[in-house]
């Protein structure tokens, strides 16, 4: 096993998100990061998944694209 350390930034409108999600982890901000970190890298290791993901982000990013440009009118 390899160790970081690394420094977080928690923006203040999500600070009480994170607070509830780390109180149900037990309070360990350490387990709570090395687990988060863990799902995401798995998720990844999943190419056919991580495609679909990546392909529902470019369509959401094109809609929003013309939603705007549509505003913009």
């Amino acid at each position: 096993m390899q160790t970081f350390t690394i420094e977080v930034f928690i923006p203040d409108e999500l600070r009480q998100q994170f607070e509830a999600r780390l109180k149900a982890h037990g309070g360990n901000t350490g387990h709570y990061v090395q687990e988060v970190i863990a799902k995401d890298l798995f998720s990844m290791s999943d190419y056919s998944r991580q495609q679909l993901i990546d392909a529902t982000f470019e369509e959401i990013d094109r809609k929003y694209g013309e939603a705007l440009h549509n505003l913009a009118k």
